[in-house]
């Protein structure tokens, strides 16, 4: 975990859900995928969604996806939801600092 640093944090009011963004290196992506299955991926998004009132491990709903180098910056293009224990779900809490 010590190479996943926290992206950002979007509260959406409406919905009453915070998803937070972390980045993390493309290695990670064989722990969920066959070796080599996004070759272009330079790195790995994961996101985060929560109640707002309610940031707990055991709320969370995490996605991952490949992050790629694009013309206008970088892109994430695949997102797949995943299972993670819930202390590596508390980790990147704390990363975030909520």
């Amino acid at each position: 975990m010590n190479n996943i640093k926290f992206d950002e944090r979007y509260d959406d009011e409406y919905n009453g859900d915070t998803t937070l963004y972390f980045i993390a290196p493309k290695e990670m992506l064989d722990n969920f995928f066959p070796k080599g299955t996004y070759p272009d991926a330079v790195s790995m998004e994961i996101s985060i969604e929560v109640p707002t009132n309610n940031i707990e491990a055991n709320n969370a709903n995490v996605s991952i996806s490949p992050t790629r180098k694009t013309e206008d910056g970088y892109e994430d293009y695949d997102w797949t939801d995943v299972d993670v224990p819930y202390e590596e779900i508390e980790m990147l809490l704390s990363i975030a600092n909520v």
